[in-house]
């Protein structure tokens, strides 16, 4: 945006501040207000995108946990009931961040093949909606508010796993008293024979 700013350098303890002014492009037809919207609804657009690449970062540390949850369980039928729910939230988990993230995407060729989500649909307007210094168009923004709504949708849903399944994973796991550290039994022709 055009207007003051104050840069200030720290080194060793000592600070220097200055204050720079960055013009408006002579050649820009737009005002004031014009490039204020532009830069109001780009700071929307990434936070919104923000928000869904932190979910889907949270959905797979989520994911990972639950792997070595029931990597721990194993097959053992008195846990049955809760890899059937680590299981169904992986589930839900999956619904959530292939709506927000195309997650078969692994080459630059991969988006021909597999259709475009969310986040990338936004990010995409974004990078047409920021080229030059123009407002953004009706069309521009009503796009952006339909997918910010589809996001906050995804983002939601993610919301309600995580304080709803993922607290009743949690008691089931307390109930059924896991122990944090879980060996499968050794037997005596198993046992290691060195004088300690």
């Amino acid at each position: 945006m055009p207007g003051i700013y104050k840069a200030r350098l720290t080194v060793n303890g000592q600070s220097m501040e200055t204050e720079f002014t960055i013009l408006k492009d002579e050649r820009s037809s737009s005002s004031q207000s014009d490039l204020q919207a532009q830069f109001d609804y780009l700071m929307e657009v990434r936070q919104t995108l923000s928000d869904a690449h932190n979910s889907i970062k949270d959905i797979r540390s989520v994911r990972k946990q639950m792997i070595t949850l029931k990597d721990k369980l194993g097959d053992d039928e008195e846990y049955k009931e809760i890899i059937d729910k680590a299981d169904n939230i992986d589930g839900k988990m999956t619904d959530v961040e292939e709506e927000l993230y195309q997650t078969k995407n692994q080459s630059r060729q991969d988006p021909l093949n597999f259709p475009i989500r969310l986040n990338y649909k936004l990010a995409h307007l974004s990078r047409v909606a920021g080229t030059g210094d123009y407002k953004p168009t009706d069309q521009a923004v009503e796009v952006k508010n339909e997918l910010t709504g589809k996001i906050e949708t995804q983002i939601t849903k993610w919301q309600k796993i995580l304080t709803e399944d993922i607290k009743e994973l949690n008691k089931m796991v307390k109930e059924k008293s896991v122990d944090a550290v879980k060996m499968k039994n050794v037997s005596s022709s198993n046992k290691c024979n060195f004088p300690l």
